[in-house]
């Protein structure tokens, strides 16, 4: 039989496990979307809005309005490839204007 203290540790522990499997599903959608916002590409990346504006030489982001959106499938080639070479060294042109063709019509 475990003491009020143990009982408290283990219900925290198991607290703690559900939150990083709640954390680790909401990942596993916003990587199979196509578009995130800033917010959710920070979350992520595990990174700050402002680390990440500041690492926009390797996580290009697409402006509309006044809103960031980062394309997932951008994020995943710059991620793997951040040490190797920045983003802006890779031609960003198709995914910008799929990302025109996909809001226009929309309002920012």
């Amino acid at each position: 039989m475990c003491s009020k203290n143990e009982f408290n540790l283990l219900q925290i522990a198991l607290l703690q496990a559900q939150i990083m499997e709640a954390r680790s599903a909401s990942r596993k959608n916003l990587w199979e979307r196509e578009y995130i916002t800033q917010e959710e590409a920070a979350f992520l990346l595990d990174i700050t809005k402002e680390n990440l504006l500041d690492k926009s030489m390797y996580y290009k982001p697409i402006k509309k309005g006044k809103k960031l959106y980062y394309s997932t499938e951008q994020l995943k080639r710059s991620f793997a490839e951040a040490t190797i070479m920045p983003a802006s060294a890779h031609s960003d042109l198709e995914v910008q204007m799929k990302f025109q063709q996909l809001t226009r019509g929309k309002t920012a």
